[in-house]
């Protein structure tokens, strides 16, 4: 892991903004879902991309959402995107 040098603030909702370089960079997209891990001295967050098709149920999931996702507002595709990983932790 590297430094970027790059701070960002956390706003009044508790979301931090990923510059857009490193978006760019780590070729994150909007919607994309993300697993949250922290160190064992809650001194440092990382995060990391996550397939969420891993199941069955979750890959019939991923198709509905695939073929309406041009359709779908930014908080539908979040709401589609948890559903998905929140059914895919479930089934494993």
């Amino acid at each position: 892991m590297r430094a970027t040098g790059i701070i960002r603030r956390v706003d009044n909702l508790g979301r931090i903004v990923i510059p857009k370089e490193v978006r760019r960079t780590m070729k994150i997209r909007e919607g994309e879902a993300m697993e949250i891990f922290t160190d064992a001295d809650q001194q440092m967050v990382c995060f990391q991309k996550v397939e969420l098709s891993k199941t069955p149920l979750g890959d019939e999931l991923q198709k509905i959402y695939n073929r309406y996702e041009a359709e779908l507002s930014r908080a539908e595709k979040g709401y589609f995107n948890a559903l998905i990983q929140s059914v895919n932790s479930e089934e494993e």
